[in-house]
């Protein structure tokens, strides 16, 4: 039986989100893997559909983590995003910690703490990324939209995957356990260790 719920913003658990929540939180937790469960919620405006599963989790013991983005003001920003997520908590009195990518403080998501997860080995391949971007811009073409952020981390796992892994890596197992592709030991990433640390016990 699961101890722990966590709740993620992509919609399902074998996104590289999912793998990434997953990967870090097992190796914070002491007991069995199989007490920790993934749901993807798809999006934090869905969070109020999974009210009833909450409340029995908690009913059941089960305590509710939700880690979505904190996205930016244009579209949220951290202090928006967490008033909005716990004002929606008080509504549905439902109980859950939260914590919002990429440190629980900054503006930002997902792919935002990835980007400093990169090993210096291959952190050139991030400035390969950002020359492509600036070329993008520089043709002052309204047709051509620039990469974003997901679009960016994609390809710095991409070119370094094995055209025989490739199916994995389209199926969201970015390699979060290969530290010569990403860093889990930097200090940004502390933020997220403390506290699924301090709700797996």
């Amino acid at each position: 039986m699961s101890k722990v719920c966590i709740f993620i913003e992509s919609d399902k658990e074998t996104t590289n989100e999912g793998h990434f929540v997953r990967h870090i939180a097992e190796l914070i937790y002491a007991g069995d893997s199989k007490e920790i469960e993934i749901v993807g919620t798809g999006g934090y405006t869905n969070l109020d559909q999974f009210a009833v599963q909450m409340q029995r989790n908690t009913d059941n013991g089960i305590k509710n983590l939700v880690i979505f983005d904190a996205d930016f003001p244009k579209e949220g920003g951290f202090e928006k995003r967490n008033l909005k997520l716990l004002n929606l908590k008080e509504k549905e009195k439902v109980d859950f910690e939260l914590f919002l990518f990429p440190n629980n403080q900054d503006n930002g998501t997902f792919e935002h703490l990835l980007e400093h997860l990169a090993t210096e080995e291959h952190k050139g391949l991030l400035e390969c990324f950002e020359g492509y971007e600036s070329c993008i811009r520089g043709r002052n073409n309204p047709k051509y939209v620039s990469p974003n952020q997901k679009a960016k981390m994609y390809a710095y796992v991409s070119t370094q995957t094995d055209p025989n892994d490739i199916k994995m890596f389209k199926k969201g197992d970015w390699r979060f356990n290969q530290a010569d592709l990403w860093n889990l030991e930097v200090d940004y990433l502390t933020p997220l260790k403390d506290f699924l640390s301090s709700h797996l016990k």
